[in-house]
């Protein structure tokens, strides 16, 4: 099984289409070919691979690029697919009791397809204090401005923390999105004078697990691939 990232993609997308690979239309069209590869009415990536699965517990988690399962054996019998358009990259939950099918049998959960775009834009990472200032009472506000050439960067927020009348540390609250160049940090007000910031900016797609305290999630194991 291979794997293609997201920079080997636009490399070779950009030299098809004649373009910089850093050209945020490369992303554009690096995600719409892919979105269209996924949803083709027939014959949908993956569909017409084969794979031998050997396992030995009742559980198989398929490859993300298989969509669409057109048959399947086990131990050289066909199986059913119910229905047909069976969907690995559905999510959710099918009330069915194994004890009522006839054979074997791969069930729709019953979602669709479901594609989410890699933006071309960042997220503001962190805020370093270059110069704390003096005079400070309270934590001043922090503005933060996009560069006159970034027209997509929005929704970054964060606050100081006063010590001693200087800003020693700045807290991202929120890490916005969209930023192809790093925003401008400033201060005002809570009555002081000369703080300075910078920021800086990369990709912040973050993975967030959630806990569970039900009885029938203790010991399941989570895999992340990709």
């Amino acid at each position: 099984m291979s794997f293609l990232t997201l920079g080997a993609a636009k490399a070779t997308a950009a030299r098809a289409l004649g373009m910089c690979s850093t050209d945020t239309r490369v992303t554009d069209l690096v995600n719409e070919a892919q979105e269209r590869l996924l949803n083709r009415p027939n014959q949908s990536v993956g569909s017409l691979v084969r794979y031998r699965f050997c396992i030995n517990e009742s559980c198989i988690v398929l490859p993300r690029q298989i969509r669409t399962v057109e048959s399947f054996a086990l131990c050289d019998t066909p199986g059913i697919v119910r229905p047909i358009w069976h969907e690995f990259l559905g999510n959710g939950t099918y009330l069915y009791s194994g004890d009522k099918s006839i054979g074997n049998e791969l069930l729709d959960h019953g979602r669709t397809a479901t594609f989410n775009d890699v933006g071309s834009g960042k997220s503001v990472t962190a805020i370093a204090v270059t110069a704390g200032g003096s005079g400070y009472v309270t934590a001043p506000t922090v503005v933060i401005t996009n560069d006159s050439t970034d027209t997509t960067g929005a929704g970054a927020l964060a606050t100081a923390t006063v010590v001693a009348g200087a800003v020693t540390v700045v807290t991202i609250t929120n890490s916005g999105s969209g930023y192809v160049v790093a925003p401008t940090i400033s201060f005002t007000g809570g009555g002081g004078a000369a703080a300075t910031a910078t920021a800086s900016i990369a990709f912040n797609r973050l993975i967030r697990a959630l806990s569970s305290t039900a009885a029938e999630d203790t010991g399941l194991i989570v895999t992340i691939m990709g």
